[in-house]
């Protein structure tokens, strides 16, 4: 038996959403959140925000009832910390280790090392699981086990379908100091005639002024999204500084069979790349953009991006 472990008080629910949907009789879902600690004093109670924040190992006390769940778990049973981020390892990687019987413990990293403190609590945690991660840039860099990212719920069970186009690239985000990339691409892109849906909203990293692209004085809600999205021919992709590993925002696309353009030049490790639907922004000279945009989409096997054929591997792989 596979027993995943993930962190259901995460603010997008992405986890949640993409576990709910495995099924599989030899995976074991255990949700943690705040419910599963024991606090005997205010000072145990700081100590374990300060680790939330700190992604430092203290040894925080489980509460009896989690206690007795994880000490179901046999010898011969393995575990997977399934961390959306950096959050929810220092929670649970190392009490784990006082009671959890499970020889083979597993951790997936669904989010890059972007600081110091990440790298800091990744090397505690290579002491005692065997790390994964979706960024083949991390894996080559810190030693970690690279396995590709997965798609989670409403993309999956959506079936692309016939639109009448209104633009040739949809972008959507916060700026997360991205603003001077996508106003320049914004302003190569309308030069060359190409009709852009760009909606980026402001945050703490945005410049008071604005240039050419205007901010977006909305968030725009999933439906609506999806809807804009499958009504453009392809989906502009700038991952944030230090992040190579594959967006939620690429998958969308594909699974809609809508073409991505992309900064990140890792996406060629990935088996869903082919030079007919992802376009790698390398430099300024994009001429040849038009002719990419024009042509026909390519069918492409996404079968490894969905939960229950990602765990499935798992389990063989590792022997689960």
């Amino acid at each position: 038996m596979l027993y995943i472990f993930y962190n259901e008080i995460d603010k997008n629910e992405c986890a949640k959403l993409v576990l709910e949907e495995i099924n599989n009789p030899y995976v074991t879902l255990i949700p943690a959140g705040k419910n599963i600690w024991s606090y005997k004093n205010t000072f145990s109670r700081f100590l374990l925000h300060m680790g939330f924040c700190l992604h430092f190992p203290f040894k925080y006390n489980f509460n009896h009832n989690f206690i007795s769940i994880v000490k179901q778990i046999k010898k011969s049973d393995s575990i997977l910390i399934f961390a959306g981020g950096f959050g929810i390892s220092p929670c649970l990687s190392f009490p784990f280790l006082k009671f959890c019987n499970a020889q083979k413990k597993y951790l997936w990293l669904w989010d890059s090392v972007l600081s110091k403190t990440d790298l800091r609590f990744l090397k505690y945690l290579k002491k005692y699981y065997e790390v994964f991660t979706f960024d083949a840039f991390d894996a080559e860099k810190y030693g970690l086990t690279y396995k590709n990212t997965v798609a989670h719920f409403p993309f999956v069970s959506m079936s692309a379908h016939e639109e009448k186009l209104e633009s040739d690239i949809y972008f959507v985000g916060k700026d997360r100091g991205r603003y001077d990339k996508l106003n320049k691409l914004f302003e190569i892109f309308s030069k060359l005639g190409i009709v852009c849906d760009f909606n980026i909203l402001r945050d703490e990293t945005s410049p008071q002024k604005e240039k050419t692209l205007k901010f977006s004085e909305r968030r725009i809600p999933q439906y609506e999204n999806y809807g804009r999205l499958n009504k453009s021919r392809s989906v502009l992709d700038i991952p944030v500084a230090g992040q190579h590993g594959l967006t939620q925002r690429t998958l969308e696309s594909l699974f809609l069979r809508r073409k991505v353009i992309t900064t990140n030049e890792w996406i060629k490790k990935e088996k869903l790349y082919s030079e007919e639907n992802v376009y790698i922004i390398t430099d300024e000279n994009l001429n040849d953009i038009q002719e990419f945009l024009s042509a026909s989409f390519r069918k492409t096997d996404l079968s490894d991006y969905k939960i229950d054929n990602w765990i499935r591997a798992f389990i063989v792989e590792r022997g689960g």
